[in-house]
């Protein structure tokens, strides 16, 4: 029975598929990347924001009428502004939630694949030494076989 055409193609079907997880894995870290700098940036401007909102506190100082209510507003808008990033924030990190599971499973799915792959080369290399075996063995009966027949 000769299995090596159905060997190598399964070795070549195990490659591909081992290579096809390896991109997925590549291309889903790419997608992760700017978003996590997009926390990062999130981050960044809370502190801003509320550094300035902060120092719009009407502590020790008095404000007529007008002033007031503009100082209010200001600082109704800086909360304001505060929210939505909260708001932008939270849905960014959902965003990276879903992906780093993608991740999880794309690395479940190449170690799979790694494992299947070299289970392939392991039974292909099985199958070589066997057969350097058994034609190593068949030129040992030859040689015998050759020189018996001389004497």
């Amino acid at each position: 029975m000769n299995c090596w055409p159905e060997l190598r193609r399964l070795l070549s079907l195990q490659q591909s598929r081992w290579q096809r997880a390896e991109r997925a894995l590549l291309q889903t870290q790419r997608e992760l990347q700017p978003l996590l700098r997009e926390l990062s940036d999130f981050a960044e401007q809370e502190v801003s924001l509320r550094s300035l909102l902060a120092s719009h506190q009407a502590s020790d100082i008095t404000l007529d009428y007008a002033q007031l209510l503009a100082l209010l507003r200001h600082q109704a808008l800086l909360r304001r502004q505060l929210d939505l990033l909260h708001l932008e924030r939270d849905h960014v990190a959902g965003q990276c939630r879903q992906l780093e599971q993608s991740l999880l499973r794309q690395r479940e799915h190449l170690r799979e694949a790694r494992r299947k792959h070299d289970s392939c080369v392991r039974s292909l290399q099985q199958r070589l030494r066997v057969q350097r075996l058994e034609q190593f063995r068949r030129e040992e009966r030859e040689a015998e076989e050759m020189s018996g027949a001389r004497r």
